[in-house]
């Protein structure tokens, strides 16, 4: 029997009927015999699976035939969708009913390749990715309102800093280490108004230093741009980053990293773990 995944939340009730062949026979309820020589019957056993996305094409590939069975593939990865976009949608402030609908109608034209087989081959950073696209080209999602896309609640990240860059930076797979330590050396361990007035610890800009609306959206917002805007060009070296990242430090910035580093590497403590509360002002 596959082994399935058990950390998944939604579990579907399927009854399983496993295949193997007797050359004897079938009783039913009543206690009447059927004899059905050379042919296979059902040894039917009710359980309980989790099917996800991740495990669909392997469960159904086994030599295992699902009973009662109507959740397609698309069915089982819009459900997850669901599930993301209200994780991830408040942290842009974006009307989660908004974003969903526009997942499920690309899952529905698309096919599940639309959040599944793409560069993360993910869930979680595809939703990103488009809350984020949804934001910058909204009128190729037939959004002219404003209005109706971004939502007034304020969001307040329940994960502690170290955890967040150790969530994104997994997620699109940069190393940890790294992304907290351009972090911290850009914004004076979190304390700085970059990262406490401007939700901005990577120090990102274009003319002027953006501000965002909360912390964890500045940290995805930071991560993504080291792997698309350095890792990805091959720049995986604080040496190689340097000249794009803080051009003309002349080995200072690199200098800055590898000694950050090197606090991080030997016990630094960030205040929002020293204090157990974090404390960005607006």
């Amino acid at each position: 029997m596959l082994k399935l995944n058990k950390d998944k939340k939604k579990m579907f009730n399927i009854k399983m009927g496993k295949i193997t062949k007797y050359k004897c026979i079938a009783a039913s309820s009543f206690g009447i015999f059927i004899t059905l020589l050379g042919y296979p019957y059902l040894n039917i056993n009710a359980k309980k699976i989790n099917v996800d996305s991740t495990n669909y094409d392997q469960y159904i590939s086994k030599n295992v035939v699902p009973l009662e069975f109507t959740y397609t593939k698309e069915d089982i990865v819009i459900n997850e969708c669901m599930e993301k976009v209200s994780e991830y949608a408040p942290i842009f402030n974006l009307n989660e009913q908004v974003v969903f609908n526009i997942a499920k109608e690309n899952i529905e034209n698309y096919g599940v390749a639309f959040v599944i087989e793409k560069d993360y081959d993910c869930i979680d950073t595809e939703i990103i990715l488009l809350c984020k696209d949804i934001i910058n080209n909204p009128s190729l999602y037939g959004i002219d309102n404003n209005i109706d896309l971004y939502t007034d609640k304020e969001y307040t990240p329940t994960l502690t800093i170290r955890e967040m860059v150790d969530k994104y930076s997994d997620l699109f797979k940069i190393d940890n280490t790294m992304a907290l330590t351009i972090s911290c050396a850009e914004s004076g361990d979190y304390t700085k108004p970059i990262a406490t007035s401007r939700n901005n610890p990577f120090a990102r800009r274009s003319q002027e230093f953006f501000i965002y609306d909360n912390l964890e959206e500045g940290i995805i917002e930071g991560i993504y741009g080291l792997r698309n805007g350095y890792i990805e060009k091959g720049l995986t070296t604080y040496e190689s980053m340097e000249p794009y990242y803080c051009a003309g430090s002349n080995g200072h910035w690199t200098s800055l990293m590898y000694g950050k580093q090197y606090q991080i590497e030997n016990g630094l403590t960030l205040y929002d773990e020293e204090n157990k509360t974090l404390t960005m002002t607006n």
